[in-house]
């Protein structure tokens, strides 16, 4: 699994459980490597699915948008279907707040940071403790050059159990980028404890840690 497609995994809403508890699991539901065969097996779910089935077809569309997701970091980086899935999984149940997760997910790698703070709005609304609406949100800050939101955002995710080398790292570039390079060198040393973190990321850290004369874990 590439990079991307890891971080994907921890951001993106993770597929659901059976829509029936003491149902198997179906191929939609499990997932698969695979992104287009995952994409296929959602789609069939879908058909075979009554419309009055709600829960059912508004999980199988937060799965179909990861598969969608997946398959695109994976080829041309175009995001459109993992979008208009999502969309369906809105409109179908506009409490969901998976659906609202994955169509941030998949705002954030189009670009369109605009559109996924505002899906992140929601699904803080509907649950604000959830941990990965902050922990993506305090990407976005970081990307948009506002270290002292990311801080909070990064900090709140930790709290809430999205307690990774990622929330480590983008915490302590966040501090960094606002002075505080005490609080910077301990979160770059978690993230490197963690062992989480990719080579590069690693290295990343590292090197920030010599920068700033502190040794590395």
């Amino acid at each position: 699994m590439t990079r991307h497609l890891a971080l994907a995994a921890m951001l993106v809403a993770l597929p659901f459980a059976a829509a029936a508890q003491d149902a198997p699991a179906s191929p939609c539901e499990r997932g698969n490597d695979d992104a287009k065969t995952w994409i296929a097996d959602c789609q069939a779910d879908i058909a075979a699915t009554a419309p009055s089935d709600t829960a059912r077809r508004a999980a199988d569309y937060a799965n179909l948008t990861f598969a969608d997701i997946n398959l695109a970091l994976q080829t041309d980086h175009r995001f459109a279907a993992a979008i208009a899935d999502a969309t369906k999984g809105i409109a179908i149940d506009s409490g969901n707040i998976e659906a609202y997760l994955n169509r941030a997910n998949a705002y954030f790698y189009a670009g369109d940071y605009g559109k996924s703070l505002a899906d992140i709005a929601q699904l803080l609304r509907l649950d604000p403790n959830d941990a990965k609406g902050h922990s993506l949100r305090c990407n976005i800050d970081l990307k948009q050059d506002r270290p002292r939101d990311a801080i909070d955002d990064c900090r709140t995710a930790i709290v809430l159990g999205f307690d990774t080398g990622w929330s480590h790292l983008s915490l302590a570039d966040a501090l960094l980028a606002t002075g505080d390079k005490a609080s910077a060198i301990v979160q770059y040393q978690l993230a490197i404890d963690s062992k989480d973190l990719y080579s590069d990321e690693k290295a990343r850290a590292v090197a920030a840690l010599a920068a700033l004369g502190a040794p590395a874990p």
